[in-house]
């Protein structure tokens, strides 16, 4: 999802290793600044799923039944 909103790789790298690295540097904190500021078209319940699908913790993470139910696909 975040791919298709940015129009770009979100964690580009040339091994497993290296985009490991690009996820452990990109999901802190300022990754909602970030989502923020390169997609506006975003709503905030666009942005707050795409942000429960990045959850680094599993245990954060939205599941597949959640994300479904997500307020923003009723926004569609």
């Amino acid at each position: 999802m975040a791919e298709l909103v940015l129009r770009r790789v979100l964690f580009p790298g040339n091994s497993e290793i290296q985009q490991l690295s690009y996820m452990r540097f990109s999901l802190g904190p300022e990754l909602r600044t970030m989502l923020s500021v390169s997609a506006p078209m975003l709503s905030g319940a666009g942005l707050d799923l795409l942000l429960s699908l990045l959850a680094f913790d599993p245990n954060n993470r939205i599941t597949a039944d959640n994300a479904i139910r997500h307020p923003w696909f009723l926004e569609l």
